[in-house]
């Protein structure tokens, strides 16, 4: 190192700035580093190691630097200008620790996704055909819960309970035989009919189904007008009703006196009627409820074979299925991370807000667990292990063995905000095992975007403790990437989370990179397209750059999901693949490349367009919400609206040096477009005024022009006519 001043270090033909220089020279027993986008943070980590070297002496054998990804420590290691330093991936450091010792894993092999996705459909088809118990739990779990990760009777409002039906209604299995039975002979069955609005009433439709009882739907009812019930089961008629347990409903007074109306007729007839209110959902009485009352009435629900239900699901609810191996995968990832016992997950079960939550998640963990132990002993028999096994057993050997992991002074830890809780413990332990060795971590807390992996902000926030060392906190705040605005928009949007840590964002670039707003126009707009606002988007670019200077920029076109691409797909113009894009004309033509918002942490363009700025389930920010099973063995450090999807905006509005454009509808934009351009003001007229989330639709009929909301298919009954 050339220089080594409080006000001015040379590296690597740059100058540090003065926050640069502090968190290089300074070397207390642990520093932890935030940076903000495009401040630096690889330049000043590779300061940190030759200032280590260079001037407190330490040997590069001495010093380990652990990031993320192997294209990382590549250009780690490629830009370092001390030779011999210990570059490692955690991946690297896993493996190297367990061929020391006597429990090294010798000829184990490291199990890949492929595997283990094989192993998963295996285990479960083994575990249905040999255990009846075990099956019946499955087909229940994916009929009755996989889909309804909430109880249908705990929405306080109307906008929630059509956001929720949105999420999560499906079509009914007898909708779906009959469907399938009408394409085959077109006039054999009336399917239109079986069409279910309602999670409630698909829930009960699927579990009379499943019992062998065969249902109307919506039939007339034969001793009154303008009464549909919504469920006729030979003489028995049967309505779910949204209302409390108090009497309440979300429907106000006219819902509840409708109610009363039904049950008083039925008592005036003298028919057979069973109501189900959705509160029975909440306490997780509604099944044994409704088979109670059945059987009263002179019904007998006969279930069917297990395998025959199995043969539904496949045939009519694959994506259910795979939804639920995916589930399995994934809480079994986020499990061995974890490295908790069944007993502490069955606790954390049990804290969940609702019962129904609980029951629910105690349905899975039954399911789980017999697929864990039969994954171990998988892992057993055919000597392999997973990731996570790696880095605990790792962990384990560095603290059992005397001579693991001895040697090294100084740990240098990149990109600390995607630390995972079993990744740090491994650190922490070599930390331990080397007497006087020193910790420096640097990272963003606002680009925290991996929580679904097992990311934690909590180890940030509480990094002292976790990593039992004295800390000093460090700030640089200074971007080289990006100028005013966006500079100002993104530092303010991202901090409107107070749990975020404080910057004061500056930017040592002149000129300007404005973050602009381009609209798909409602009469233009093509459901699931992006191509005119893109289009206007390119015109616009033209005419401030030119053609042949624009040909020269670099361009990535950026969105919330991989999938998103196909917004551009649908255009004789433009050729949309999964990591590039072109548009063309007969004279010109401009490629982009493509990736999703996760995938751009770490790029940096001259040019960035965002697709799909729309507020909609799959939109920004996306409105699925983390599955409560899985958000059991996730960080709970935060409760503000969209926190990580927040910083996933704020990610991608910071990669481009010179400009950002956002793409939306104009019905429908991303609540996050008000938030950053003050100008911005919704148009009246385009949102229902009911649900609050789906857009006006108007048509023209034999009786005259109507208008309606695209959710009527959920349970949205907006109508008016013009």
């Amino acid at each position: 190192m050339r220089r080594a001043r409080r006000r001015g270090i040379e590296y690597d033909s740059c100058r540090l700035d003065a926050q640069q220089v502090e968190a290089v020279v300074a070397c207390e027993d642990a520093q932890l580093v935030l940076a903000s986008a495009g401040s630096g943070k690889t330049l000043s980590l590779l300061a940190k190691i030759e200032y280590i070297n260079a001037k407190l002496g330490i040997p590069p054998s001495q010093i380990l630097a652990i990031s993320f990804t192997k294209k990382t420590v590549e250009e780690l290691r490629e830009r370092c200008k001390v030779l011999g330093v210990d570059f490692r991936t955690f991946h690297s450091l896993g493996n190297y620790l367990l061929q020391q010792g006597d429990n090294a894993l010798g000829t184990k092999s490291l199990i890949d996704d492929t595997e283990l996705k094989e192993f998963t459909q295996t285990a479960i088809a083994e575990l249905c055909s040999r255990d009846e118990n075990f099956a019946r739990a499955l087909n229940d779990f994916i009929l009755f819960d996989l889909s309804t990760p909430h109880s249908p009777g705990s929405l306080n409002s109307f906008a929630a309970k059509i956001a929720f039906q949105r999420l999560s209604l499906r079509t009914s299995l007898k909708h779906e035989l009959l469907r399938k039975r009408h394409e085959a002979q077109p006039k054999a069955a009336d399917f239109r009919s079986q069409l279910i609005r309602s999670k409630a009433e698909q829930l009960i439709a699927d579990w009379l189904f499943i019992h062998g009882l065969d249902y109307e739907y919506k039939k007339p009812f034969p001793l009154a007008e303008n009464y549909r019930p919504h469920f006729t089961i030979s003489d028995v008629y049967l309505d779910v009703l949204e209302i409390g347990r108090s009497g309440e409903s979300i429907y106000g007074g006219a819902y509840v006196k409708d109610a009363k109306w039904r049950a008083n007729l039925h008592r005036k007839h003298r028919t057979k009627y069973i109501v189900l209110h959705t509160w029975r959902w909440d306490d997780d009485s509604v099944y044994s409820y409704l088979e109670q009352k059945l059987q009263e009435c002179g019904l007998a629900p006969k279930r069917l074979p297990e395998s025959g239900i199995a043969q539904l699901i496949h045939a009519h609810r694959d994506a259910e299925w795979q939804d639920f191996l995916g589930l399995l995968r994934n809480f079994l990832s986020l499990h061995k991370n974890g490295a908790e016992k069944l007993s502490v997950l069955r606790n954390k079960f049990k804290s969940l807000p609702t019962l129904f939550e609980c029951h629910r998640a105690s349905r899975f963990l039954q399911l789980y667990t017999a697929y864990y132990l039969g994954y171990e002993q998988y892992l057993f028999e055919l000597r392999k292990y997973d990731f996570a096994d790696m880095i605990n057993l790792a962990t384990r050997n560095v603290r059992e063995i005397s001579g693991c992991a001895r040697g090294y002074r100084y740990i240098l830890l990149d990109e600390v905000q995607d630390l995972s809780r079993n990744r740090q413990l491994l650190v922490r332990e070599i930390l331990r095992k080397n007497d006087g060795c020193k910790l420096f971590a640097v990272g963003d807390d606002w680009q925290s975007i991996y929580r679904f992996t097992g990311s934690n902000l909590e180890l940030i926030r509480n990094f002292a403790q976790v990593f039992e060392l004295p800390t000093r906190r460090g700030l640089i705040e200074t971007t080289h990437r990006f100028a005013a605005p966006t500079v100002t928009i993104s530092s303010d949007f991202v901090q409107k989370n107070p749990v975020q840590a404080r910057k004061h964002i500056h930017t040592d670039k002149s000129g300007l990179t404005p973050i602009e707003i381009i609209f798909n126009e409602p009469d233009e707009a093509i459901r699931g397209s992006d191509a005119p606002a893109f289009r206007r988007a390119l015109t616009h670019l033209l005419s401030q750059y030119g053609y042949e200077e624009l040909q020269k920029k670099s361009l990535q076109i950026i969105s919330r999901y991989n999938h998103d691409f196909v917004r551009l797909d649908n255009a004789d113009d433009i050729e949309a693949t999964e990591d590039k894009i072109i548009w063309h004309t007969d004279s010109m033509e401009l490629s982009f490349d493509f990736c999703s918002m996760h995938k751009s942490k770490g790029i940096t363009r001259d040019i960035v367009i965002v697709l799909n700025m729309n507020s909609d389930l799959m939109g920004m920010p996306a409105r699925r919400e983390t599955e409560p099973i899985i958000d059991c063995l996730l960080s709970r450090d935060e409760d503000y609206p969209f926190a990580e999807e927040r910083r996933l905006f704020y990610v991608a509005i910071t990669r481009a040096r010179e400009r950002t454009i956002l793409l939306a509808n104009r019905k429908n934009p991303s609540p996050f477009l008000f938030e950053i351009c003050e100008e911005l003001s919704r148009e009246e007229g385009y949102l229902c005024p009911k649900c609050e989330s789906g857009e006006l639709l108007h048509k023209i009929t034999k009786r005259g022009a109507i208008t309606y909301c695209s959710n009527f298919a959920y349970g949205c009954d907006y109508f008016k006519r013009e």
